[in-house]
C-alpha cells in the first residue's frame, strides 16, 4: 500500500476538502501493481480519478500503518 503526493488545490478528483491550503499533501493509501520502469510504479486508482496510473518514486511514501481517526 502506497500514499501519493499531490498538490492538493490542483488535484479535485481523488479527495475534496473545504480549506485548499490545509488540504492533505498525502492520498491514499493506493494499491502498487507494478513497476513500470526504474523509477516508476502503476498504481491501482479509483475509477473516478481523473490522473495517471503511474508515479515516480519521489512522489510515493510507503504506507507503514492504516491509522483509524
Amino acid at each position: 500500500m502506497i500514499f501519493v503526493k499531490l498538490q492538493p488545490y490542483r488535484q479535485s478528483t481523488l479527495h475534496s476538502h473545504g480549506h485548499q491550503k490545509l488540504g492533505l499533501r498525502y492520498f491514499g493509501p493506493f494499491l502498487m501493481v507494478e513497476r513500470a520502469g526504474l523509477v516508476a510504479y502503476r498504481l491501482l486508482l479509483s475509477p473516478t480519478a481523473r490522473i495517471h496510473l503511474v508515479f515516480h518514486v519521489s512522489l510515493l511514501k510507503k504506507c507503514m500503518g492504516i491509522s483509524s481517526w
